[in-house]
């Protein structure tokens, strides 16, 4: 079982979306950059990481983004950690301020759906928080 937030879940992860038909159709022909920075990580402060769309596939990246990113998200540990295990929904973390989206906000609204289609990946997937 990967620790939150570790490389170790980012690949395992990475490895569980793309495994999901629902998801390789969700994202078939999407494009997308997305940073995510997450604050007061126990025992890290700050981790960034960055999902790469592309045409049915995700991939998972330590850091910062090597090219400019779509949009970023940024969130504190707790809250990403709740919305990781679907304890709250991510419109609502959103219209909270618990969550801030920058960058091109109307490419990140059209990927929503396509989104959305991880989150039952990511509850399922075995994770350490």
């Amino acid at each position: 079982m990967a620790m939150y937030l570790s490389d170790e879940w980012g690949r395992e992860m990475e490895k569980a979306v793309n495994a999901d038909e629902e998801f390789q159709q969700a994202t078939s022909g999407m494009s997308l950059v997305l940073q995510h920075v997450v604050n007061n990580v126990p025992g890290r402060e700050t981790v960034e990481y960055w999902f790469e769309f592309e045409d049915g596939s995700i991939t998972y990246h330590p850091g910062k983004a090597e090219r400019k990113p779509d949009g970023t998200v940024t969130q504190s540990y707790e809250t990403s950690a709740a919305l990781n295990r679907g304890e709250v929904n991510s419109q609502v973390a959103i219209s909270q301020g618990k969550v801030k989206i920058t960058g091109n906000l109307g490419k990140i609204l059209q990927a929503a759906p396509a989104l959305d289609s991880m989150v039952p990946v990511l509850q399922a997937l075995p994770t350490e928080y």
